[in-house]
């Protein structure tokens, strides 16, 4: 597989700090692939033009983990053989693999019942997208025995840079390049997503992934935050940032009470009642448009955001899902949408409730403890919420943040019983020596 020399190529990425794929003398075919792998999962509404599918978010990324599992498969065959590292990787995707399977049978009995072809392929891309992008993300992680950090933090200035041009030069700068590119002048910027909600939603996922960075992971949150509030200015993704928040906090409390440390605990809660006033006065007095309009009725009038077309709307999908589910006792609806309100459900896990009822549950439970055991309680919580809201179940980076959840989960259960296991042979053979020692003390 290694026929690529590229000494002036590795140099290249070198000074755009990808070095971390090519530590080889030869560039692997699968170090390629994993380069296009990574871009367009964090560039997922990016197109090439005339390869335009007619939807915001677009299946690139899909192709190209199915080229990469086929590839790894040919590449890896003997070494997949030899260590049952094939049957470990069907055990941890077990939840995706059912899902896959569902779809295959729902797209079957959806065209029999005359249901439209484009809105059954899009349906069942979602849950396409969820295995083979989340096994490969698991995959690519192994391989290289961890994340890579530099070429995600490339990919947010990335995002960072295209979005300051836009606020302060051209506000259609690179919007050529994105499907569906949209955007008003009472909101924020896209920078290279199809709409300033979507651009809040990548940077939220920023958030969350560089929490495992090893350096500069306050930096990269704080480019995430502004990026949020000043450039995106979605209020949508603030008020995610708000549950977070929520949670982390309450997190944060109730591990110091039980820790008993509360001088940083009041240290931080006055920090907090000092500026939040201060963040507040900022947003109303220097920023314009809607965002900072919401902030001000969530602040004064709290009742009066329920009169919002936008929230009503996200809401409702929320309420016709879940009860969907209830009243069909949690069998699946698969891809028939008959008596839904308009052409979709604007929520992703309210999605995967309706069409895959139970199952659905089971991967919203696979998920949810994958994020515990990787992050913690309140980032499992949060990442739950916010896909109740309409966040795309089929988007990339939530199923490159399973695959790596279920990467960091794995190891730390590894670990674990490697510890568990030393724990065992040190207290067995510690025990046959000093036995031995007692009785060699005992001899005359």
């Amino acid at each position: 597989m290694r026929i690529i020399s590229a000494e002036k190529i590795r140099t290249f990425l070198k000074c755009i700090k990808l070095e971390c794929f090519f530590s080889k003398k030869n560039i692997d075919v699968l170090d390629i692939v994993e380069i296009l792998f990574y871009f367009f999962c964090w560039f997922p509404y990016i197109t090439l033009g005339v390869f335009n599918f007619g939807t915001d978010m677009q299946v690139y990324v899909a192709g190209i983990a199915v080229l990469y599992l086929l590839l790894y498969l040919f590449a890896e065959k003997k070494y997949l053989k030899e260590s049952n590292r094939l049957k470990k990787l069907i055990f941890v995707a077990k939840v995706p693999i059912l899902l896959l399977c569902l779809s295959v049978v729902f797209i079957i009995v959806a065209l029999l019942k005359n249901e439209s072809i484009f809105h059954v392929l899009r349906a069942s891309y979602n849950y396409v997208s969820i295995f083979v992008v989340s096994i490969a993300t698991y995959l690519c992680i192994q391989r290289h025995n961890g994340l890579f950090e530099k070429t995600i933090k490339l990919f947010c200035w990335i995002w960072l840079i295209v979005g300051l041009v836009q606020l302060l030069i051209d506000r259609s700068f690179l919007g050529i390049i994105v499907s569906g590119f949209r955007t008003t002048d009472n909101r924020g910027v896209c920078s290279l997503a199809s709409e300033p909600s979507f651009y809040g939603v990548v940077c939220f996922f920023f958030i969350i992934i560089a929490q495992k960075f090893k350096t500069r992971k306050w930096l990269y949150i704080a480019l995430s935050l502004f990026q949020i509030v000043f450039l995106a200015q979605s209020s949508v993704t603030i008020v995610y940032l708000g549950v977070f928040f929520i949670c982390v906090l309450i997190n944060y409390i109730v591990n110091s009470i039980k820790n008993k440390k509360f001088l940083p605990l009041i240290i931080v809660l006055g920090v907090l009642i000092i500026c939040l006033p201060i963040l507040y006065f900022v947003i109303i007095t220097f920023m314009t448009g809607r965002f900072p309009h919401l902030i001000k009725l969530a602040v004064t009038n709290p009742l009066a955001l329920l009169k919002d077309e936008s929230i009503i709307a996200r809401v409702n999908a929320i309420i016709f899902a879940v009860e969907s589910f209830f009243k069909n006792f949690g069998i699946p609806h698969g891809f028939v949408y008959e008596g839904m309100p308009g052409i979709r459900i604007m929520s992703g896990y309210g999605t995967l409730l309706y069409e895959m009822g139970v199952f659905g549950v089971i991967l919203i439970v696979s998920v949810f403890r994958y994020l515990f055991r990787t992050f913690n309680m309140a980032y499992a919580i949060t990442i739950t919420i916010v896909m109740f809201s309409a966040v795309q179940l089929g988007l990339p980076i939530f199923a490159f943040l399973i695959g790596f959840s279920m990467y960091e989960a794995n190891a730390i259960s590894h670990n674990k019983k490697i510890t568990e296991k030393s724990r065992w042979y040190v207290k067995r053979y510690s025990y046959r020596s000093e036995k031995v020692k007692i009785l060699n003390d005992c001899e005359p």
